[in-house]
């Protein structure tokens, strides 16, 4: 899936991934690792500093940059991160929850021209096709495989939303839960914490493609 995310994306996790397990790098070899210009890998940080907030890269005047950051801070934080800056999995997610039918609406909440938005889709396609499902522009519409569907967005979500505060009101909590639990009844099993928030996960995905 991260085979979506746009050249500049992959390049700002090539750069953190590499910083967050090194601490450290020159320009130069974050320069190499990505194929492109040190001018490209300096425009790059700066770029990655304005969303990555509480870490943060630092330059020195040598050409070597840091992570500055916090030691709880997992590599989750990162990937969730980059997610949430994506404008390919921004307009994954916008389809999936939001289904309209002009592409000029997506468009729009994106900030981008309609040429640009059918470019992005056809460079997505290209990637999800072999996953097993894709974005269909007439009518736009997420397609393909049901169980590889639900199974991309579940980890999907997982990654982008390290806490997931379900768009429900009082009562659809109340009657998600019941669901959840009659679940755990029917399978007479003991899940823990992580297993029980991975079942609302599906729970949930399942309920919105339905």
């Amino acid at each position: 899936m991260k085979n979506i995310l746009s050249k500049q994306s992959s390049r700002f996790l090539t750069t953190l991934d590499y910083l967050f397990h090194h601490q450290s790098s020159t320009i130069s070899h974050l320069a190499n690792l990505s194929n492109v210009s040190i001018t490209t890998v300096i425009d790059d940080i700066k770029k990655i500093n304005d969303f990555i907030a509480p870490l943060s890269i630092e330059l020195d005047g040598n050409h070597h940059c840091h992570l500055i950051h916090h030691k709880k801070l997992a590599m989750d934080f990162i990937y969730s991160n980059i997610l949430k800056n994506s404008t390919e999995f921004y307009l994954l997610e916008k389809v999936f929850f939001e289904p309209h039918n002009r592409l000029e609406d997506y468009a729009d909440s994106l900030f981008i021209s309609v040429s640009t938005l059918k470019r992005i889709i056809s460079k997505m396609n290209k990637e999800m096709k072999p996953l097993g499902f894709e974005i269909t522009t007439n009518p736009i519409k997420i397609v393909g495989d049901e169980c590889q569907i639900r199974n991309i967005f579940v980890n999907y979500f997982s990654e982008k939303y390290l806490e997931r505060p379900y768009p429900l009101n009082n009562v659809q909590k109340k009657l998600f839960e019941q669901l959840v639990m009659s679940y755990v009844d029917l399978e007479k099993r003991v899940l823990n914490y992580p297993d029980l928030e991975k079942l609302r996960l599906i729970l949930y995905v399942s309920l919105i493609r339905l």
